[in-house]
């Protein structure tokens, strides 16, 4: 992608629209629409009985674990991890920078059980 602002953080309220955008389809069943600042798409409804629907829709209840990557000191990324319960990941080399990844995640309000895959 071109001309994305990277350092007013763009990237980041794209990444977030995306992720609602996916949540819908794998959680909503249609129709439903979603015309955002970035993105649009639409869930469709089932059609002939039910026979045909979107065919993505996770095995998992209500959906896949989701992994999201941090790569800047302090990631707003892996604070949204936290938020959301979603699986941190760091994408970066300088210690520095994966010393404070950690604290972002729990910024955001840490690792949360229900998302775990651990027993």
């Amino acid at each position: 992608m071109f001309d994305v602002d990277g350092h007013n953080g763009e990237h980041r309220e794209m990444t977030r629209e995306a992720l609602e955008i996916m949540l819908r389809i794998w959680t909503e069943d249609g129709p439903w629409e979603h015309r955002g600042k970035y993105w649009n798409a639409n869930g469709i409804a089932p059609m002939y009985d039910g026979l045909m629907r979107r065919h993505i829709k996770p095995f998992q209840s209500p959906h896949p674990p989701i992994g999201v990557t941090g790569f800047s000191a302090g990631s707003e990324t892996l604070k949204l991890a936290g938020e959301r319960g979603y699986i941190p990941m760091s994408l970066d080399l300088n210690t520095d920078y994966v010393a404070t990844h950690w604290d972002a995640v729990l910024e955001g309000g840490g690792p949360q059980r229900a998302y775990s895959r651990s027993p």
